[in-house]
């Protein structure tokens, strides 16, 4: 069986080493996992800082690399969700839109889904591992002046929790777009949030799983696709 992986940095298997405060592969992201099973190969187009619109235009561009695949797993939305801080801070009271506005995030993810399906490609849609908002928050304004925190934090209408809310909305759009298009969803979201605690599954930045958690999307996907996945025996469901 082949999979493709589709969609963002977190896809790609990216996490923020703690050591080096720099981005780097994860060595045993969800992907390489499930690479590593008997009968199953892994071909991952994910890209760091991808938008759905960059998506589609990528899995169009390389449409001959996963043209074989059985089924194509995609996670897109965080960079979506997302929006120029810096533009907000030097301006927080004139209208800011989410880098992706949500109706095209719904428009282009549909089309991706049904470029797939047109190529015989069975897609999976994975929602969204939940963010940290006070973590992201400290890790993007970094560089700013009080000033500048403070005028974010006023359009935001002093509730620094409003983005992990924006970003809730965009996982939220990914399982209505799969329900409505009959696509099967496996709900990543879950599988973080059902301990009740989840920032142990993040990186500093609030955003990319560390390696703990690309190993817990692993074991949610494989559980959704297949039985017995980690004895290696496959069965398709």
């Amino acid at each position: 069986m082949k999979i493709a992986v589709i969609g963002d940095s977190i896809a790609r298997g990216i996490l923020l080493d703690r050591e080096t405060g720099a981005y780097r592969p994860c060595e045993n992201s969800f992907a390489q996992k499930l690479d590593r099973l008997e009968g199953v190969s892994v071909a991952n187009i994910a890209s760091f800082g991808a938008t759905i619109t960059k998506t589609l235009k990528i899995v169009q561009r390389h449409a001959a690399k996963i043209q074989d695949a059985d089924l194509a797993l995609i996670e897109v939305g965080g960079n979506d969700s997302d929006f120029q801080w810096q533009e907000i801070a030097k301006d927080p009271d004139r209208p800011h839109e989410a880098n992706t506005p949500s109706d095209r995030y719904r428009e282009e993810y549909v089309q991706l889904l049904r470029f797939l399906r047109d190529r015989g490609i069975e897609p999976v849609v994975l929602n969204l591992p939940p963010m940290s908002s006070q973590r992201y928050f400290a890790h993007f304004s970094a560089a700013m002046s009080e000033s500048e925190k403070e005028n974010i934090v006023r359009w935001l209408q002093e509730d620094i929790e409003h983005i992990h809310e924006f970003h809730r909305g965009y996982s939220l759009a990914a399982a209505e777009i799969a329900a409505g298009e009959k696509v099967r969803c496996v709900d990543i979201r879950h599988a973080f949030l059902r301990g009740g605690v989840y920032d142990v599954f993040l990186c500093a930045d609030g955003i990319h799983p560390t390696e703990i958690g690309q190993h817990l999307m692993y074991e949610c996907i494989a559980a959704s696709l297949f039985g017995c996945a980690q004895t290696g025996h496959l069965d398709w469901k």
